[in-house]
Parts: structure tokens; sequence; C-alpha cells
């Protein structure tokens, strides 16, 4: 498993939004599902809330005509198998209540060789710790009662999940994202950061972790041999 630390200013190719307005131009395309033979590459953007990377978006409260709605812990994802080279997700994995049943449904619509790109929240973030953050009581609302945190995840715990369930080639980042504090406390969080990067610790001072792992492309040879 390969672990990359990235800094603040870094961005990932595959997070830019290309934007639907007259004009805009095309975000490139991640270079490990660029266009092959002629054909756009399909990327489903799972939970995309307002986000427009990818090619089709499903979500369980859709925000826009192009979304399908889907409430993924309780459906199938509405395609055929094999359809995809890249599935993606942000901060909708710890929210899951069965993330290995939801990894089993990506795997299904996935083409072989493609891809599952999970971002979600670095368990070993020290934010986290702190009364009222997101992840002790701080994000839940009455209004909203179905929207819930469920887990943390550790870089091990996703290579572990992806693996289980058949993803192979598993590689992990951690990166930053400007500071969750409120109250005009992102200068002391950013200090804080800083000094656990010097040190052991430095795990903590990334709020975010991405996991990548690929569907095998020996699948559809051994099946295609027995029939």
């Amino acid at each position: 498993m390969r672990v990359i630390f990235i800094e603040e200013d870094f961005q990932l190719k595959e997070e830019i939004h290309v934007k639907q307005d007259a004009g805009s131009k095309a975000e490139e395309i991640p270079a490990d599902v660029q266009e092959k033979e002629g054909q756009k590459p399909r990327i489903l953007n799972v939970g995309c809330g307002a986000d427009e990377y990818g090619t089709d978006f499903v979500d369980l409260y859709p925000m826009r005509e192009a979304i399908v709605k889907c409430n993924i812990e309780a459906e199938e994802l509405p395609y055929s198998d094999n359809t995809f080279d890249e599935v993606y997700c942000r901060g909708l994995f710890e929210h899951l209540k069965n993330p290995n049943e939801y990894l089993r449904k990506v795997r299904r619509v996935l083409r072989p060789g493609g891809r599952v790109v999970i971002i979600t929240d670095n368990a070993s973030y020290w934010v986290w710790a702190l009364d009222k953050s997101l992840h002790r009581g701080g994000y839940e609302k009455p209004e909203h009662p179905d929207d819930r945190h469920f887990a943390l995840y550790t870089e091990h715990h996703m290579k572990n999940h992806l693996s289980e369930v058949g993803f192979v080639n598993v590689t992990t980042t951690l990166h930053a994202q400007p500071v969750y504090m409120g109250f005009g406390k992102r200068a002391f969080g950013k200090f804080v950061n800083g000094l656990f990067r010097i040190t052991p610790l430095r795990k903590m001072a990334y709020m975010h972790l991405r996991a990548v792992g690929f569907k095998p492309v020996q699948e559809v040879a051994a099946v295609s041999g027995k029939s």
C-alpha cells in the first residue's frame, strides 16, 4: 500500500468540476480513465450533491435534473454490469451503514480494469477528537434524521475494505483541506497542522484520505473460458 502526503494547495485532477455553463472549458480527464478507441470514458459520481465531476450522477436527494435518485443503501445502482470506467464518491463512505455492500454494487457496474475512487474523512485527523466536531455530534441535525455519520477510516481500514470485495492495486493518499474549525480559528488549526507534520504524528494533520482500487481485468477472461 502506497501512502502519499499532499500539501494544502494540491488539487486532484478528478476533483476539478466541469462546469456546464455556456463557453466553459472541459477539464482534463484523469490519465488512467482517458478516452479509449474514440469512446468517452463514463464516470459515475455517487452521492454527488452539487458536484459536477463525472458523466453520470446518483444521489438520494437529487439537486438537478441530470441526477438519478437512488438510495444506495437499499437499492442496486440503476446501471448494467460493466458500464463505467470509474465510480467516484466524496463524503459518502462515512455515511454508509454497510460499506462493503456498497463496494460490491460499485464493483458490479465497473468495467474490468475500471477503478473506484473514494474520498472520506481521515480517522487520524486531530479535529475529529474535539467535542461537537463533525464526528462527535456536530454534524447531525434534527431536520435531517436520516443523514448521519457511522464510521471513520484509516488508510489500513480502506485497504481492507477494498481488498475484501476484490479490488486490486489499492493505494491510499492523505491530503489536507481548509481547516474545519469555525469561529475564526482557521489560523490556529493551520498552526497545529504544521506542528503535527514535523512529528511522527503527521497523519493527524490531514482531514481526508483518498483510496483507489481496480476491478481485476482477468475476471472477463475467466468467465469467457467457461462459456
